[in-house]
C-alpha cells in the first residue's frame, strides 16, 4: 500500500526506478509467502486439490495477460499459444504453478523471449513455459526440486517448465 502511494508521487526517474524495484520485490515476497503457506497446507492435508474440468483457454489467457506487463517492463517478449483443451485439475493450483514458471522465466531471462503454451499428447496435455534465459546446469536439475534451493548462474541448458494435466 505504501509503495503504491510512493509510485503515484513524482521523485524523478532514479527514485521512481528504486520505488518500482522495491514494489516488485515486495510483490515477489508476498507471492513467495502465499506459495509457502499453500505448500504447507497441502503437505499437512489441510487443503485438498479441488479437481474439476475446465477450459485451458481462459486460464492461459489470464495468466499471459497478467505476466505480459512484467515481461515488457524487463524488455522481454512474452508469446502465448492459445488452447481449446478441456482438462481436469485444480485450476487455482495449476495457475499458481504456471505463474511461478513465468515469473522465474521473466526474472532469469536477461533478454529475448518467453513462450507459454501447451501440447496435446495421447491422454494428457503438457503445459510448457520456454525461455531464452541461461537455463539450469545439467548436474543441478535434481536440486531445483529441493526446498529453498536457488541455483547460481553459470553455463546452463535451455530452461523449460512443464506441467501435465489430464483431459476430461
Amino acid at each position: 500500500m505504501f509503495t503504491s502511494a510512493l509510485l503515484e508521487q513524482s521523485f524523478g526517474p532514479k527514485a521512481e526506478n528504486q520505488v518500482r524495484s522495491v514494489s516488485a520485490s515486495l510483490d515477489d515476497v508476498e507471492s513467495l509467502l502465499g506459495t509457502l503457506v499453500d505448500i504447507s497446507k497441502l503437505d499437512a492435508g489441510v487443503i485438498k486439490p479441488d479437481v474439476t474440468a475446465f477450459d485451458l483457454r481462459d486460464l492461459l489467457n489470464n495468466i499471459a495477460r497478467e505476466c505480459q506487463q512484467m515481461a515488457v517492463a524487463e524488455g522481454l517478449i512474452l508469446d502465448f499459444v492459445a488452447s481449446s483443451a478441456i482438462v481436469e485439475s485444480d485450476s487455482q493450483l495449476l495457475a499458481r504453478i504456471l505463474r511461478n514458471f513465468l515469473t522465474n522465466a521473466i526474472r532469469y531471462t536477461g533478454s529475448g523471449r518467453i513462450l507459454l503454451g501447451c501440447r496435446r499428447q495421447k491422454d494428457h496435455v503438457l503445459l510448457q513455459v520456454w525461455d531464452t534465459g541461461p537455463g539450469i546446469p545439467q548436474d543441478k536439475l535434481s536440486e531445483i526440486f529441493e526446498e529453498f534451493k536457488r541455483i547460481r548462474p553459470e553455463a546452463r541448458v535451455p530452461t523449460k517448465g512443464w506441467v501435465s494435466a489430464l483431459p476430461s
